[in-house]
């Protein structure tokens, strides 16, 4: 009952034209699959194969709780925009260049995590918004790492008065939208799950420093978002 990296040796796909099934677990995860989808339950104290079709409230399932894996320590921006490489900078037409390699540390984590929780993409910059004058020196001191030019505005579209800090990148604009560019579409990068821990611990601090709440009276740390694959992959995270 432990999780092991395996090489695939095969995989096999078949037609369905049925109707097909749609499982919860208690922790929120849900999947679709056939009927006749085989997944495996705990019976006894045993581990045992069953069909999809035949499970029912109260069957105990898997669900990975810890990914043992971080090995990725730097990404190559290469694999995630479509702007030209020159030498080991990736510099749109007219644009700022930027270094291809980016490290997997606290400080790029962090920034993830708090576009994840306040911030939007366009074309030619990212935008977070938030009055936390820590968050934002944090946003501002990762931006002038890069060489990314930044420019603050005081923001008064929504509910109360808000703080954007804007970077000015083509080239980040459009790999951050690998994270979505907007609340609904949000999301973890499949990388992001594989990344050094120090990179994790600083995504999750980011996130939770925008989205989350803590209540002492109800003994409760909580983040909201209104993309359920985002929640997904915090929670595996």
């Amino acid at each position: 009952e432990k999780v092991h990296w395996k090489r695939i040796v095969s995989v096999i796909r078949h037609r369905f034209s049925g109707k097909l099934i749609r499982i919860k677990t208690r922790s929120g995860r849900v999947i679709t699959a056939t009927p006749y989808h085989s997944f495996v339950v705990r019976q006894n104290n045993r581990i045992v194969p069953i069909e999809g079709r035949r499970l029912k409230v109260g069957d105990r399932i898997p669900a990975v709780r810890y990914m043992p894996l971080n090995c990725i320590s730097a990404i190559d921006l290469a694999e995630f925009v479509s702007y030209p490489v020159f030498g080991d900078s990736i510099k749109p037409i007219n644009g700022k260049a930027i270094t291809r390699t980016l490290e997997l540390d606290f400080d790029l984590g962090y920034f993830l995590g708090i576009y994840l929780a306040d911030g939007y993409s366009t074309k030619h910059f990212v935008s977070i918004s938030n009055t936390n004058k820590e968050v934002i020196e944090i946003v501002k001191r990762f931006a002038e790492r890069l060489g990314i030019k930044t420019a603050e505005y005081d923001n008064h579209s929504g509910f109360s008065k808000s703080h954007d800090v804007r970077l000015y990148s083509s080239v980040l604009s459009e790999f951050v939208q690998n994270f979505g560019s907007n609340a609904k579409e949000k999301k973890i990068p499949d990388f992001v799950f594989s990344a050094e821990r120090e990179f994790v611990r600083g995504l999750l601090q980011g996130y939770f420093d925008g989205d989350g709440s803590v209540s002492v009276e109800r003994k409760t740390i909580r983040v909201f978002s209104s993309s359920k694959e985002l929640i997904d992959g915090i929670a595996l995270l």
